[in-house]
């Protein structure tokens, strides 16, 4: 272009506008640069320093009371009398809630507490003649120690009337021998003599008699003693036996009311009606306990063993309650199996019932717990899916 048109007005206007257009696409170009810069360092802070939670789902989850559900099992064959209980009723412990027909058990009772009275008086008795007994044993003793104690002073007295009688007829003898004392009268002193030899004798026999009277009165004695000491034996054995029958029997019939183990509400019924039969071992309810409400939820191993722990916390979901309407409600993990069971760990969540949640929490309630294992930076969430996937592909053929 000549100079001439270079100097055109409107060629420098064209001109000054290409330059402005120039400078605004630089300056838009160095934004975006300088905006992708910083989107860029933003997202990278984010993606290495930030923390998100990782979760980890159950397979299955229900509310369940902390202690066992008890089952009343008939202990005995028999036939229903009554139902003392309803499906979903409270009940006490000790309540009675089956009756099964004891007739045959009641009447064999009775028939053993006639018996054991019978027992009973017959033994009384025989302890009453015991004790007659030993009373006549004793006095006889004491009869025979002051008839023994008789006969030996009468023995003593007539030996020493014969010793004095001997002592004199010697005496007689030396007289007659010196002519001082007639034959007649030596004669009588000899018989005298004799006589008190015979008494003493008779005395000494009379002695051994009371002595042998006594030991056979003693022997008859002791014999009473001994046969009724074996006939009250024979009765208190029978006795015991009789109390022993009594107290199985009663045990028997206790068989027949069927009580609550345990206070709670009935959450299973056998369909039943009385008259029908019952075998040994027949389940005829289950009591609910009265307890707090635990959550029980399955996880797959390889979620559980070394992630989660007790104190984690956790959110439960149920079934047929839509979490837009009521929510979730917070819990914490309370145990940790450390089996497997059908294949997955269980876990024992201890639910947060005081946050108000309009749930009903009743026992069996299914619902789904979701528990938070972890917070990592996102970068580590993708390093663990490469390496996942790196791990997945070495085994591929």
């Amino acid at each position: 272009m000549t100079g001439a048109g270079r100097e055109h007005p409107l060629y420098n206007s064209f001109s000054r506008t290409l330059r402005s257009l120039s400078v605004d696409h630089s300056r838009r170009s160095w934004g975006i640069v300088a905006g992708s810069l910083v989107f860029l360092g933003l997202w990278a802070v984010f993606f290495w320093l930030a923390r998100v939670p990782v979760y980890a789902a159950s397979r299955e989850a229900r509310l369940e009371t902390t202690a066992r559900a008890a089952k009343v099992a008939s202990p005995v064959a028999g036939r229903l009398q009554s139902i003392e209980v309803a499906l979903g009723r409270e009940v006490a412990a000790g309540e009675a809630l089956f009756v099964l027909d004891a007739g045959v058990e009641r009447g064999l009772r009775v028939e053993e507490e006639a018996r054991q009275s019978g027992l009973l008086n017959r033994l009384d008795a025989l302890k009453e003649e015991r004790a007659a007994a030993l009373a006549a044993l004793e006095g006889a003793r004491r009869d025979a120690v002051s008839a023994s104690a008789e006969a030996a002073a009468r023995v003593r007295t007539a030996r020493s009337a014969a010793r004095l009688a001997r002592e004199e007829a010697a005496r007689d003898l030396q007289l007659h021998r010196q002519g001082l004392l007639s034959e007649s009268d030596l004669r009588r002193a000899e018989a005298a003599a004799e006589q008190r030899a015979a008494e003493a004798d008779a005395a000494a026999g009379a002695q051994e008699r009371i002595a042998a009277q006594n030991a056979a009165l003693a022997d008859d004695r002791r014999g009473e003693l001994s046969r009724l000491a074996g006939e009250i034996a024979t009765a208190e054995a029978a006795a015991r036996a009789g109390t022993s029958a009594q107290e199985r029997l009663a045990t028997e019939e206790g068989w027949r009311l069927l009580r609550s183990p345990v206070a709670g509400t009935i959450a299973e019924l056998a369909p039943l009606v009385p008259g029908a039969v019952v075998e040994p071992g027949d389940v005829l309810a289950v009591v609910l306990p009265d307890s707090e409400l635990r959550m029980v939820a399955a996880f797959e191993p390889a979620e559980v063993f070394g992630r989660i722990r007790p104190g984690q916390p956790a959110s439960i979901r149920f079934a047929g309650f839509p979490f837009l309407e009521y929510g979730s409600l917070a819990a914490r993990v309370d145990q940790v199996s450390a089996e497997l069971r059908d294949g997955l760990v269980w876990v024992y969540l201890a639910p947060d019932f005081e946050q108000g949640s309009r749930i009903p929490a009743q026992h069996g309630l299914p619902g789904e717990v979701t528990v938070e294992l972890e917070r990592v930076s996102p970068a580590t969430l993708v390093l663990r899916a490469v390496g996942r996937r790196l791990a997945g592909g070495e085994g591929d053929p």
